[in-house]
């Protein structure tokens, strides 16, 4: 053993700490943490020979930006990678140490080579599958996370999550780039994916039949594209988030087409339609609706219109309307027939003359009014004249010879329980004439302005009964039957008025009265018995039920409940109704439930129907303002509040509401046909709208008219900045197709300062 030389230890040793004393307090510290690194650094070097481990914190593998793989994604938390690995891929009792370029043989014969962990691939590798397809790659736990070749992730064992089938690129476990998509459905996306979902040029697949194509956007439509439905209805052309926005065509098994401008997959903007028969219309079309051009429109299989639209309906001459009932050829405005007409019906019929407001003009033939009528006979300005028939449809009708549109000569008129026979003059019967009862009896006499004066004839089943005196349809004193414009009496008169136990008929409906009378109405024990079988009972003050069961009827729904003092009192149900409703009332006022009252709003009276609270609107209801301007949806304790729609002057507003403005998401739909839709503040609104003329308004609006940053697109040219009443204030440009772009500050839309 070589002897140690203390004299040059002792010399190399002061040389160091005459060399220490020169460095600074600060240099030291340096000194000493690198020497402490680089005996650490050692000692990691003789460690890891020792144990022969890779670690790759150290020694990193390159990043793989792309891959080519096969995966099951889960639709459930759409993720590429399982909740849990196939238990049969691990094995217990496995060392967790990482062993480099080892390889192993799974159970189910795929091999793994590479950066083993438990039993799997964690880290760079490959895996090879029975059928020899590889992946290769960056793995985590046998799933490849970015790499090349065929993956296969298990399904987590979830029977309420289906399982997708994944085949192309995959970039941090997740299908990016070309790619092959299986859903659990049998569907096949094939494509440009990103972040996993479509987005790019790709096809959808049902089986063999192509579904979907073109380019998408976050797993839509989103460009140029087509789509078959299942009934065959194929759309395509500019699609917006899946639903066909700007031009396109939607053609219909059967032949029917519609080609143009679409929101929403509806004709809004130029368009034309071929209908199955091959006929045609084509203009300016509003949310599916023609509202200005020409052709034939189908309102169901069996019901047409064909000639010039305005505003959406029929307008002008020479127009048809045909129905399964009858066709009519002529003038029509709005949609109505107005002028001459030849109208053809399914009985065989016609009528050929003019028509206004619905009612025969001059003309002659048979018509059906939607009024509720029909007549026979010819027409003069407006009024019946000669031979002809009215049919009212309630029971009623009038037959003879008409004269200024009244009967006038020998007719006759025709109710539910009385026929009257004879002379007319100017609608009523004067002279010899007869009324024939409900019941066969007949009543034969002198008519004067509809009354029997005089003596009166009575037959019965039996034969002539005798003769009674009449005083204006009145039978003056004792037992009989009288008459007046409504209704037929029975039983004792005194001084021409039914007094006593009777009976009364209403000639219309059929509504009989029984009981007690005085001055020919109900007052004191009695019942009513309705048409319907229906009936009220109980003590009666001129001819309403005032102490005892009967009935109340509030709007559309009729109550059955019991009345105090003539007035509706407690729980009351609705007996006209398939789904009984129930409301208490106070003093025949309905305060909690369903029913229609009349409200005030604004100073005004108003009717409204609906759900009740303590007498005010509550819940969901309709209040009208005027015949033709409603509210309807959610109220508040009294004020219109949710989501609803209101429909104002022509304007139809829908969303949600407080005190009858738009606040938040909503649409307002003009008479116009123009549509705005977006975030409502009141009369303030960002959003879009999709104007009558076809164009397009977005940004920010007051009162239906840009006010604020905006723009407007028309087919070949836009314009956008700052707007002020619809038009352009402030910094703004136009572009305009194959023209120079105007830029600068404007006025009422006038270049003022241009901007170079």
């Amino acid at each position: 053993m070589n002897s140690i030389d203390t004299t040059s230890v002792i010399n190399s040793r002061r040389a160091v700490e005459d060399a220490w004393k020169k460095y600074s307090d600060k240099q030291k510290v340096i000194i000493i943490l690198l020497l402490s690194v680089f005996s650490l650094y050692g000692l990691f070097k003789i460690t890891k020979k020792l144990l022969n481990i890779s670690f790759r914190s150290i020694n990193p593998l390159p990043t793989i930006h792309s891959a080519v793989a096969r995966i099951f994604i889960s639709t459930k938390n759409n993720s590429s990678l399982p909740k849990k690995t196939d238990p049969t891929l691990l094995q217990a009792n496995k060392t967790d140490l990482v062993s480099k370029n080892q390889k192993k043989i799974l159970p189910d014969g795929t091999s793994i080579e590479g950066e083993i962990e438990n039993e799997m691939l964690n880290g760079k590798g490959k895996m090879t599958f029975f059928d020899q397809t590889t992946s290769e790659g960056v793995f985590k736990d046998n799933n490849l996370i970015d790499g090349h070749g065929i993956k296969i992730v298990a399904a987590p064992e979830d029977e309420e999550i289906n399982d997708d089938e994944y085949e192309g690129c995959v970039k941090n476990g997740q299908p990016n780039g070309e790619g092959k998509l299986t859903y659990s459905n049998g569907n096949i996306a094939q494509g440009v994916f990103l972040n996993g979902m479509l987005h790019g040029n790709c096809k959808i697949f049902n089986g063999q039949k192509l579904i979907e194509e073109g380019f998408f956007q976050n797993n839509l439509l989103h460009g140029k594209g087509k789509k078959i439905q299942e009934n065959g209805t194929i759309l395509e052309g500019e699609f917006l988030y899946g639903k066909l926005c700007g031009q396109g065509k939607i053609i219909e098994v059967g032949g029917f087409t519609r080609e143009g401008m679409f929101y929403n997959d509806q004709l809004d903007g130029p368009g034309k339609v071929e209908n199955s028969d091959k006929s045609i219309l084509e203009g300016i079309f509003s949310m599916g609706e023609i509202h200005k051009g020409k052709g034939r429109s189908f309102i169901s299989p069996t019901e047409y219109f064909e000639g010039t639209f305005e505003n959406g309906k029929l307008s002008g001459d020479n127009n048809l309307h045909v129905t399964a009932k009858k066709s009519v050829k002529g003038n029509f405005f709005q949609g109505q027939i107005h002028g001459h007409v030849n109208i053809k019906y399914d009985n065989g019929k016609e009528w050929d003359g003019t028509i206004y407001m619905s009612k025969p003009h001059t003309g002659n033939g048979y018509y059906e009014s939607n009024l509720g009528y029909t007549v026979e006979g010819s027409f003069l300005n407006g009024n019946h004249f000669g031979k002809g028939k009215i049919d009212y449809h309630n029971g009623v009708s009038e037959e003879g010879n008409f004269l200024n549109g009244k009967l006038s000569g020998v007719g006759t008129k025709i109710n539910k329980y009385v026929t009257t026979l004879g002379n007319f003059k100017n609608g009523i019967a004067n002279g010899v004439g007869i009324r024939r009862l409900y019941n066969g009896v007949i009543f034969g006499g002198n008519f004067f302005n509809g009354q029997f004066n005089g003596p009166v004839n009575l037959v019965t089943h039996e034969g002539p009964a005798g003769q009674l005196i009449y005083l204006h349809d009145r039978l003056i004193n004792g037992e009989g039957i009288s008459f007046d414009d409504e209704y037929l009496y029975q039983g004792t008169f005194v001084g021409g008025e039914l007094t006593g136990e009777g009976l009364k008929i209403n000639t219309f409906d059929g509504t009989t009265f029984e009981g007690f009378f005085e001055n020919r109405k109900l007052s004191g024990e009695g019942k009513i018995t309705y048409l319907d079988g229906k009936v009220s009972k109980g003590f009666f003050v001129e001819d309403k039920i005032f102490n005892g069961n009967g009935f109340f009827i509030l709007g559309n729904d009729t109550y059955e409940g019991n009345f105090v003092n003539g007035l509706l009192e407690g729980v009351c149900h609705t007996i006209n109704t398939d789904k009984p409703k129930e409301g208490f009332f106070k003093a025949s006022k309905l305060m909690n439930g369903h029913g229609r009252i009349h409200v005030e709003v604004n100073g005004t009276t108003q009717i409204y129907e609906g759900n009740l609270k303590e007498g005010l609107c509550h819940g969901q209801g309709k209040l009208w303002f005027n015949q033709q301007d409603w509210a309807e949806g959610s109220f508040e304790e009294g004020l219109f509040k949710g989501v609803g729609v209101v429909f104002y002057d022509g304007n139809r507003h829908e969303g949600n509401f407080i005190a009858y403005h738009l606040y938040g998401e909503g649409k307002m739909i003009l008479k116009d046909g123009s549509l705005f839709e977006g975030d409502f503040k009141g009369q303030f609104l960002k959003g879009r709208a999709r104007m009558f003329d076809g164009s397009i308004h977005e940004g920010e609006f007051f009162k239906a008219k840009l006010n604020g940053l905006g723009k407007k697109t028309y087919p070949n040219k836009v314009i956008e900045g700052v707007f002020r009443n619809g038009e352009l204030n402030g910094y703004g440009k136009i572009i305009e197709k194959d023209k120079d772009t105007i830029e600068g500050l404007f006025k009422d839309s006038v270049l003022v300062v241009y901007d170079s």
